[in-house]
């Protein structure tokens, strides 16, 4: 006896899991690209543009720092995605400056990037990416132990760098002094795990595909 086979609405509904199934490994993939592969300043960028201002001011809090540097003062954007450039390309961005800037490449505290809407000495506003670090000693001698940097969240030019900021008592003011871990960092890690899922993932989406399509 011949047997029934699947109706064609079954395989438009086994068709329909199969694309989006394939749309999200899709989606996956140019995600890890992306964050594995980000689109940086490069490596030796030059700062035609860099304004330095001698900015005295005494803070509590790193972000307050950042924040209190633009005149009227900064205020927090929350929404990243207003950014074009990455919170990694920005701390990419921003670390190579402030290397070239104190001669060595690790601060003793660290905050951001956070972004900001920022006027900017020139009384321009622009959305802004923040990378503060406490020179060298700094934790000891607050005196003037603060760089606070902004890059433009739109070309990723570096715009202004503030010096002659103390922040008192970095180890307590919000400041960090451990590894960063960026998102390429945390996704390195997670790479064990998400390949196998993907491969699984695409590998039915496939088989889904021809079913449906051998059986409409």
């Amino acid at each position: 006896m011949q047997q029934t086979r699947p109706t064609s609405k079954i395989a438009v509904f086994i068709l329909s899991l199969a694309v989006i199934d394939l749309l999200l490994v899709a989606v996956f993939v140019a995600y890890l690209v992306t964050t594995l592969f980000p689109a940086v300043a490069p490596e030796d960028p030059r700062f035609p543009s860099l304004v330095i201002s001698r900015h005295q001011l005494t803070v509590s809090s790193c972000q307050r720092a950042a924040q209190m540097a633009s005149q009227p003062q900064a205020q927090v954007v929350s929404h990243v995605s207003q950014a074009t450039i990455s919170r990694d390309s920005a701390r990419h961005i921003a670390d190579i400056v402030l290397t070239a800037y104190l001669g060595r490449s690790e601060p003793d505290n660290h905050a951001g990037p956070e972004l900001l809407r920022a006027t900017l000495p020139d009384g321009q506003q622009r959305l802004v990416w923040y990378r503060l670090w406490i020179r060298p000693g700094g934790n000891v001698s607050y005196e003037n132990n603060a760089l606070v940097l902004y890059v433009d969240a739109t070309t990723g030019e570096a715009l202004v760098l503030f010096t002659d900021i103390t922040v008192i008592d970095p180890v307590f003011a919000g400041c960090d002094n451990f590894p960063e871990m960026t998102d390429a960092d945390m996704t390195r890690i997670a790479l064990p795990v998400l390949v196998p899922i993907l491969i699984l993932m695409f590998l039915l989406g496939i088989a889904g595909l021809f079913w449906g399509i051998r059986r409409l």
